[in-house]
């Protein structure tokens, strides 16, 4: 059977022009294409976009309100300098040590917005334990800022080594998966774990040193 000839109407809508006899006075009509990519990759490459806007919109929004948050606990801007050194050494250092694990492991774009926002997190909840019993043992006992920086590693020391371990461990678990982004995920928040956990096991408590003479007059 012969395939039926195309009518005047579907010419065209195929050709994109107007008939001389329609009522539009023959005026040409232009013919919009939208072409779209479609498939796995697309769709990957879509949703990590999207993630990665989210994420960069909410730090914009967490990383003030956080350091608001903490400046009325400490009540002193002199000390809140310290977690914003202490916030950019990490991200630096996690960043800088990511670099060389891209050589091996191929990491998404969405892994760099969550070290991001786990390095926010975990600086200023650290700055906030060491602050707040560095504060307490200025005012309280110490006798002398090396007394009140051992007094303030021995209270709260331990809790920042217990809960970096277990988010290390927590997150390097997920190195061994079988998706490869959820393996560069998993490497870059357990890198960045272990990159603000050693931070402030031996920079801050080094800065607060050097630095207690202008520390001290906001503390």
């Amino acid at each position: 059977m012969a395939p039926p000839e195309p009518t005047p109407s579907s010419r065209r809508r195929l050709d994109g022009r107007a008939s001389p006899h329609a009522g539009g006075g023959g005026a040409a009509l232009p013919l919009r294409v939208c072409a779209t990519a479609l498939g796995e990759g697309a769709i990957l490459t879509s949703l990590e976009e999207m993630t990665q806007r989210d994420m960069e919109l909410s730090e914009l929004i967490s990383i003030p309100l956080s350091l608001a948050l903490l400046g009325l606990a400490v009540r002193s801007w002199r000390l809140l300098l310290l977690p914003i050194v202490m916030l950019v050494a990490s991200l630096l250092t996690s960043f800088g040590l990511l670099w060389f694990m891209t050589l091996q492991v191929e990491i998404v774009a969405a892994t760099l917005s969550l070290m991001s926002s786990l390095c926010v997190a975990l600086s200023l909840d650290y700055a906030l334990f060491y602050l707040s019993r560095y504060q307490e043992a200025t005012r309280l006992r110490a006798s002398s800022v090396h007394d009140a920086v051992v007094e303030m590693i021995g209270g709260a020391g331990h809790n920042i080594l217990v809960s970096g371990a277990v988010l290390c461990i927590s997150f390097f678990i997920l190195a061994v998966a079988p998706s490869e982004d959820i393996r560069g995920f998993g490497l870059g928040a357990g890198l960045t774990a272990v990159t603000v956990m050693a931070a402030y096991g031996t920079l801050f408590p080094a800065l607060l040193l050097q630095c207690a003479p202008f520390l001290s007059a906001g503390a």
